[in-house]
């Protein structure tokens, strides 16, 4: 069940192998319809929460009879949430994609109920990616990161973010808006692999909104991984990130194993 808005998930001590088999089907079917109706990834990632709680509260053998039907479920909540209303679809619209003619509107308002009282009639969720994002519109870099940059001869060092914020060539300018660019880009393609992850679910979302940053910078070569002021600007350390780390089983770490060795620089 969800402790409190922000926090994270807590799962039974004994879990049965129907669970990941069902948990896995629901999240792809989740993403394969979020592609087709050009979804935010955030709306997806409110939906898998949605399917998380109703998951945890025993329905498992209910929505193993018709996972199509409590993906959509998921999603349409979700959407009415975090979309405009003028961009939520019809239910035909949704018997197109699941090539599915039996899902009546009462069928629907049915299973809504359904989910609507697992959640206790509250659709608000902060989810991690609402932390990401928090994060990245505050402090995508910091002044004393290091960068890659390309000069005019085609060739790469590192640079202080600071010392290339008063420098007017433009090649230098676009390389620092297409890096801030990736940043966020990364960040959002590390949840569409690591949402699927049942390990991570583990920790906070804050935590987990703050690996996505991590393994974003990771990834473009941002030195340090961990800037100091995270600390402060967090209230969480490195130290800390890399003891969660240790907790992931060993099928999982490949997520984090990179990550976890430049923290450890």
């Amino acid at each position: 069940m969800r402790n409190s808005i922000g926090n994270k998930l807590t799962y039974p001590s004994e879990i049965c192998p129907k669970f990941f088999e069902v948990r896995k089907y629901l999240i792809n079917r989740i993403f394969d319809l979020g592609d087709s109706l050009d979804l935010q990834s955030i709306t997806l990632q409110c939906a898998i929460i949605y399917i998380e709680v109703l998951l945890n509260v025993g329905k498992l053998d209910i929505i193993d009879k018709d996972k199509d039907l409590w993906s959509v479920t998921a999603l349409q909540l979700a959407w009415k949430y975090i979309e405009l209303d003028d961009h939520i679809p019809f239910i035909k619209e949704y018997r197109r994609l699941l090539d599915c003619r039996s899902y009546t509107t009462d069928i629907f308002i049915k299973s809504e109920r359904v989910l609507l009282k697992a959640l206790k009639w509250d659709l608000m969720v902060i989810t991690p990616l609402h932390f990401t994002s928090w994060i990245l519109n505050h402090c995508v870099l910091f002044g004393d990161d290091k960068v890659k940059i390309i000069d005019q001869r085609g060739q790469d060092s590192y640079r202080y973010v600071s010392n290339i914020e008063f420098e007017y060539e433009k090649q230098k300018r676009d390389q620092m808006t297409q890096i801030v660019h990736s940043v966020k880009k990364y960040a959002e393609f590390f949840w569409d692999i690591a949402i699927q992850s049942f390990e991570i679910q583990k920790f906070t979302y804050a935590v987990q909104g703050l690996y996505a940053v991590l393994a974003a910078r990771e990834v473009l070569w941002i030195k340090p991984v961990w800037n100091k002021q995270l600390d402060q600007f967090t209230g969480l350390n490195k130290h800390k990130i890399k003891e969660d780390i240790q907790e992931v089983s060993d099928s999982e770490r490949h997520i984090f194993v990179m990550l976890w060795f430049r923290l450890s620089s």
